[in-house]
């Protein structure tokens, strides 16, 4: 099939992407706070993009319309490292 996403708005895009990819399991994504608190996150939205080095990329959308960024964001561009596991992951190991 294709699909000419020029054609499609944001939202339509957006589900067009998603369906590419499900089912497909919740990820936690771990980061420390400045303060040293910790924020525990689900994202959805992420895919594997090399195996050599073994790299997962995340994404968290377009900004908030008022252009400020969204806190899972800011939080992981301040702590400088994070955790990322994958239920999928934690089964196989088992």
């Amino acid at each position: 099939m294709y699909v000419d996403i020029t054609q499609l708005d944001p939202q339509q895009i957006y589900i067009t992407l998603t369906q590419t990819v499900i089912p497909r399991p919740i990820a936690w994504v771990l980061s420390e706070n400045a303060n040293g608190s910790l924020n525990l996150a689900p994202y959805s939205f992420f895919n594997a993009v090399s195996s050599e080095p073994p790299l997962v990329m995340i994404s968290t959308g377009p900004l908030k319309p008022e252009g400020a960024q969204r806190i899972p964001v800011k939080i992981l561009s301040n702590a400088g490292i994070f955790w990322f596991t994958s239920p999928v992951w934690l089964s196989w190991k088992t």
